[in-house]
């Protein structure tokens, strides 16, 4: 069994560094059971017990109004269970995808490439997903992306615009500038529990990159310092405003397409126990209770956190994607 890694996307100012499925274009089937679910080495097990579940029964925990698949960017496993997800629900009726690797203010060129109006190559030069993400990523949401193209699937930038988090956590919401301003979301500071799994995050992220204790300058403790106060303040910043962006994207979209199912593809960090994304668009839409997959690699093992309500959960499913 794997030991899971950092969940949280860091950025570089910050300095830690911190489905395989042929489907046919058109109106997929809505009674058959998706042969995704039937791939060789595909797994489900039930989010509070562990338990190994029916495919039946692990798409029936996923029928809400919105439903989140996380991810360690980059890990081609987890990829693969998030297009899982998708297949499936896709087959159960319609489906809207929201990703955090695009941003919010990218919208008017992801519908050209859905409208199949640009090709790959010259939507990636105007998204720069391979340069923001790196080759072994981008070749993962082409994966995606193209599917939801092919299949009529409407896909959603959720994601702040480039350069807003950096801002607010280097100099304050008030430094913002003008172009980027009507982007900036309402901070929600006051959430102690978002906070407290934040900072453990954090915490947990600096023992992980911390020089080791027989690398020059460790001493005993490895090279770990503290994070002061107003530091871990200023990163807490810039992980509301991913967060509340990409609530806010999903929540504007889910009022104006009722009918559809949103699927949210998001890092860990931003799913895990409903903290980031999921509590807060259920609060801002009409309350609709949602549905967390969290994907494992091929030798991890669920992790059940018992039945209890969120944020004390972790997921609903547990999903391991076949080869």
């Amino acid at each position: 069994m794997t030991t899971p890694r950092n969940p949280l996307r860091i950025p570089a100012f910050i300095g830690l560094a911190l489905l395989t499925a042929s489907v046919t274009s058109g109106c997929p089937s809505r009674t058959a059971r998706p042969s995704v679910l039937m791939a060789p080495g595909t797994a489900f097990y039930d989010g509070a017990s562990g338990a190994q579940l029916s495919p039946e029964a692990a798409l029936e925990r996923l029928s809400t109004r919105h439903v989140y698949v996380g991810e360690r960017h980059g890990d081609a496993a987890f990829h693969r269970v998030q297009l899982s997800v998708i297949q499936a629900l896709a087959a159960k009726g319609p489906v809207a995808v929201g990703v955090e690797w695009l941003n919010r203010d990218m919208q008017a060129t992801v519908d050209r490439f859905s409208a199949g109006e640009i090709a790959w190559e010259a939507f990636d030069a105007a998204v720069g997903l391979t340069k923001r993400w790196r080759d072994k990523a981008s070749a993962q949401h082409r994966r995606i992306l193209e599917w939801c193209r092919d299949n009529k699937v409407p896909i959603l930038g959720l994601n702040a615009p480039t350069g807003l988090s950096r801002t607010v956590a280097r100099s304050g919401p008030e430094a913002v500038s003008e172009d980027l301003r009507r982007w900036l979301p309402a901070l929600d500071t006051g959430n102690d529990a978002h906070k407290a799994y934040f900072a453990a995050l954090m915490k947990a992220a600096a023992r992980h990159h911390a020089p080791s204790s027989k690398t020059k300058g460790g001493g005993a403790h490895g090279g770990h310092h503290a994070m002061s106060a107003s530091m871990l303040d200023r990163y807490y910043r810039a992980q509301l405003v991913w967060d509340e962006s990409m609530a806010t994207a999903a929540s504007e979209y889910m009022r104006s397409a009722p009918k559809r199912r949103l699927i949210v593809l998001a890092g860990l960090g931003h799913v895990d126990h409903g903290h980031g994304i999921p509590l807060r668009v259920k609060a801002w839409v009409d309350a609709a209770p949602f549905a967390i997959v969290r994907p494992l690699g091929p030798e991890e093992a669920p992790a059940p956190t018992g039945a209890g309500p969120y944020p004390e959960r972790l997921a609903d499913v547990f999903w391991r994607a076949g080869n």
